[in-house]
């Protein structure tokens, strides 16, 4: 899930996302990563990011 906030002319991008567990396959993984970087990549540089997720 994403949502872009604008507050006191600052762009804020808030994500949240949940990681492949341990038992997932490598390749799942991959994926999930994969398209985080990409969403990250899509942020523009003068845009701030917070991401609330469960990593482990």
């Amino acid at each position: 899930m994403s949502l872009k906030l604008e507050i006191e002319d600052v762009m804020f991008n808030v994500g949240s996302g949940y990681a492949p567990q341990v038992e997932c396959e490598l390749e799942e993984k991959e994926k999930f990563w994969s398209e985080l970087d990409e969403v990250m990549q899509s942020i523009s540089r003068g845009e701030r990011v917070v991401i609330g997720a469960d990593f482990m």
